[in-house]
């Protein structure tokens, strides 16, 4: 069972699980009914994201790499990301520094980053 993440603190103590349940929890709060993660990876197309987090009330669907404060996307996760984007997908990398900032909130609420 991992903690409840809260906002405050060092980013790089919340683990990837711990980003993720906070993720996913925040997420159903905020009407995203399907929430989507392939559990065991190794049979699945490499670089394919974390999260797939649908809202039909929000007309939404977004495609989530979590990564620890100091990871780097893999050559196939750009692959992938690049693709998504390219088709004008909802694409985002998260980090705990995201969850604590509230870009992850706002982003789940309906806000967009300017890039």
């Amino acid at each position: 069972m991992t903690r409840q993440v809260t906002r405050g603190g060092n980013p790089s103590r919340i683990t990837e699980a711990e980003l993720q349940q906070a993720v996913v929890t925040l997420g159903r709060l905020l009407g995203f009914k399907l929430i989507y993660h392939t559990h065991d990876s190794r049979h699945s197309a490499e670089g394919f994201p974390d999260l797939v987090m649908v809202s039909a009330r929000h007309k939404r669907v977004l495609f989530v790499e979590l990564k620890s404060e100091k990871g780097q996307l893999s050559e196939h996760q750009t692959i992938w990301f690049a693709e998504l984007l390219a088709a004008e997908a909802e694409v985002y990398v998260w980090r705990p520094k995201d969850w604590q900032n509230g870009t992850i909130e706002h982003i789940l609420k309906g806000g967009h980053i300017d890039s």
